[in-house]
C-alpha cells in the first residue's frame, strides 16, 4: 500500500497546529497580564499588610479557592468533554442543554459551599488554624461563591466551543484587573483584611456579569432551541470529574493547608510568595490547556488518533521549550524575585528552588491528565487522586511539622515525580500513546546542556556589579537555547507552520509599504 503524498498529509496537521498555536498565544498573552497583575497584587498586599496579613488573606483565598471547587472545577471539564462532542455532532440544542445543566447545578453549589464558608468562618479561623483574623477574611469570600461559580462556568461555556478570546478577557484581564483596583482603593484607605476581603467580592460581582453578558450573545448566535442532554451520561462524567477535581486541587494545595496549621503566619506568607514565583515555569502549560483540552474531545469524539498523537508530542515538545528558560531564570534570579516581597522574604529561597523544580517536570512530562480525562478514562483518574491524595497528606503532614516550610516544598517535589510517572504510564497502556519522540529527545539534551552552561558560569561570572551575574546566567544560555531551537526543536510540519506565518507577514508588510507596491497595483488590489 502506498503511503499517502505528503501534500495530502499537510493541510489537516497544519491546521491542527494552526488552531493550537493560535489559541496557546492568545491564552499565554492573558497569563502573561494576568501574572503580572497578579504579582502586582502580591506585592501591593505584603507592602501594606505584612508577610503576617498577606499570609492570611491568602490561606483564606486557598480556602475559598477549594472551597470552590465542589460547585465548578468538575462541571468546567464536563462542559469541555460535552461540548466537544456535542459540537462535533453539529447538535446545538443538546450543546445549550449541557451548559444550562452545568450553570444551574453550579450554582445551587456555590449556594451550598459559599454558605459552609461563611458560617464555618469561626471554627476554621480559630479551632484549625489557630489564626482568628482569617474569620472575617472566609466571611467576606463565602458571599462571593456563587458569583465565582457563574464567572467561571459563563466564560468555559464558550471555551468548549473551542473561543478562547472571551474566556482570556474575562477570567485573564478583566477579573485580575478589577481585582487589583479594588483592592489598592481599599488598602489606601486602610480599610485592613476585611476592606481587602469585600474588594475582592466586588470584583466577582463584576466579572460574573460580564461572563455573563457574553455568553449570552453567544448563544443567540444559535437559532436552535434548547434539548435535553443525555443526563446519565452527563452525569456519570461530572460525579467522576467532582471527584478527581477536588482531590486534584487538595494534593496541589494540602501543602499550603498543612504550612498554615503547622507553621507561623510569616512562615505562611513566605511559602505562598515562594509557591507563586515558581508559578511562571506553568504558564505555558495553562495557555496550552485553554486549547488543548477541547481539542482532545473533539480528536477522540471523531476518532482521530493520529491527530491527537501528533498534537500530544508537540504540546509537550512545546512545553519543555517554553519552560526550560523560565525555569533557569528563576532558578538565577530567585533572590532578587523574593527581595521584591520585602527582606522578610529572602529566607525562602530553597522553598522556591524546589517548588520549582516540581512544577518544571510538571510541565516537561505533558498534560497527560487531561488526556486521561477527555478521552472517557475518568475512572482510571479516580483511583490516582484517592491514591496520590492518601499518600500525599500525611507526607505533607510529617514533612512540615519536621522540617517546616521547606520539607512541605521537598514533599510537593516528591509527589509531583511520583504522579507524572503514573500518569505517563496510564497513558501509554490505555491510549498506546506517549508525548516523547526524536525532537524531544534533542530538546531535552540541548536544555540539559544549558542548564549546565548556567551553572558553570556562576563560578566564571564575577559578583560585582550585583546584576552581572545573574543577568549573564539568564541571558547568555538563553541566547544559545534559543538560537538552537529552530534547527533541532520542530519538526516538519511546525516549520512548515512558521514559514507560512512568516510568508504571510511579510505579504502584509510588503503589500503596506508604499515603496514595494508594484506599478498598477492600488491599495484595494
Amino acid at each position: 500500500m502506498s503511503k499517502t503524498p505528503k501534500e495530502h498529509r499537510i493541510p489537516g496537521i497544519l491546521s491542527n497546529l494552526h488552531v493550537l498555536a493560535g489559541g496557546t498565544a492568545l491564552s499565554f498573552s492573558g497569563e502573561i497580564v494576568n501574572l503580572l497583575i497578579s504579582f502586582g497584587y502580591g506585592i501591593l498586599i505584603a507592602r501594606t499588610l505584612g508577610a503576617a496579613g498577606y499570609g492570611v488573606f491568602f490561606l483564606g483565598l486557598s480556602i475559598f479557592n477549594f472551597l470552590a471547587l465542589f460547585s465548578h472545577t468538575a462541571i468546567e471539564d464536563g462542559l469541555m468533554r460535552f461540548l466537544g462532542f456535542y459540537v462535533q455532532a453539529d447538535d446545538m440544542g443538546k450543546a445549550k442543554g449541557v451548559i444550562g445543566f452545568g450553570l444551574i447545578v453550579s450554582l445551587v453549589l456555590g449556594l451550598i459551599f459559599g454558605g459552609l464558608c461563611f458560617f464555618c468562618a469561626e471554627l476554621l479561623a480559630t479551632r484549625v488554624f489557630g489564626k482568628p483574623e482569617l474569620a472575617v477574611v472566609l466571611r467576606c469570600l463565602g458571599l462571593g461563591m456563587p458569583l465565582f461559580s457563574l464567572m467561571s462556568m459563563t466564560v468555559a461555556s464558550i471555551r468548549g466551543f473551542k473561543i478562547v478570546k472571551h474566556y482570556i478577557l474575562v477570567r485573564r484581564f478583566l477579573f485580575p484587573l478589577m481585582t487589583v483596583a479594588f483592592a489598592g482603593l481599599a488598602l489606601v484607605k486602610g480599610c485592613g483584611l476585611r476592606g481587602l476581603s469585600l474588594s475582592y467580592l466586588v470584583a466577582l460581582g463584576a466579572a460574573s456579569i460580564a461572563g455573563s453578558l457574553l455568553l449570552r450573545r453567544f448563544m443567540r448566535r444559535s437559532p436552535e432551541r434548547i434539548c435535553r442532554p443525555e443526563l446519565d451520561r452527563v452525569s456519570s462524567f461530572f460525579g467522576a470529574a467532582f471527584l478527581v477535581s477536588v482531590l486534584t486541587f487538595l494534593i496541589a494545595w494540602c501543602d499550603l493547608m498543612v504550612v498554615g496549621v503547622f507553621c507561623s503566619r510569616d512562615q505562611v506568607g513566605i511559602y505562598y510568595a515562594a509557591k507563586k514565583v515558581p508559578g511562571i515555569i506553568l504558564l505555558f502549560l495553562f495557555s496550552l490547556n485553554v486549547i488543548f483540552v477541547p481539542m482532545v474531545s473533539h480528536f477522540h469524539s471523531n476518532d482521530e488518533r493520529s491527530a491527537l498523537s501528533h498534537v500530544y508530542k508537540s504540546t509537550t515538545r512545546w512545553m519543555l521549550i517554553a519552560s526550560t528558560p523560565v525555569f533557569l531564570a528563576i532558578l538565577a534570579v530567585s533572590r532578587p524575585f523574593l527581595s521584591l516581597y520585602g527582606p522578610a522574604f529572602l529566607e525562602g529561597q530553597w522553598i522556591l528552588i524546589l517548588i520549582a523544580v516540581a512544577f518544571f517536570i510538571n510541565c516537561v512530562l505533558g498534560a497527560n491528565d487531561y488526556l486521561l480525562l477527555m478521552t472517557d478514562h475518568q475512572r482510571y483518574m479516580v483511583v490516582n487522586v484517592i491514591v496520590v491524595t492518601l499518600l500525599a497528606v500525611p507526607l505533607y503532614i510529617f514533612a512540615a511539622s519536621r522540617f517546616g516550610a521547606v520539607g512541605a516544598a521537598a514533599a510537593m517535589l516528591s509527589i509531583t515525580v511520583v504522579s507524572k510517572l503514573v500518569l505517563l504510564i496510564e497513558g501509554y497502556l490505555l491510549l498506546h500513546l506517549h508525548p516523547f519522540d526524536k525532537h524531544y529527545a534533542k530538546v531535552a539534551i540541548l536544555a540539559a546542556l544549558t542548564a549546565a552552561l548556567s551553572y558553570l558560569l556562576q563560578y566564571v561570572v564575577p559578583a560585582e556589579p550585583a546584576l552581572l551575574l545573574p543577568a549573564l546566567r539568564v541571558g547568555l544560555p538563553l541566547v544559545v537555547f534559543l538560537a538552537a531551537i529552530p534547527r533541532i526543536g520542530l519538526d516538519g510540519h511546525e516549520k512548515e507552520m512558521i514559514m507560512g506565518v512568516l510568508q504571510r507577514a511579510n505579504g502584509w508588510v510588503r503589500k503596506d509599504d508604499p515603496a514595494k507596491v508594484e506599478p498598477g497595483e492600488t491599495d484595494a488590489g
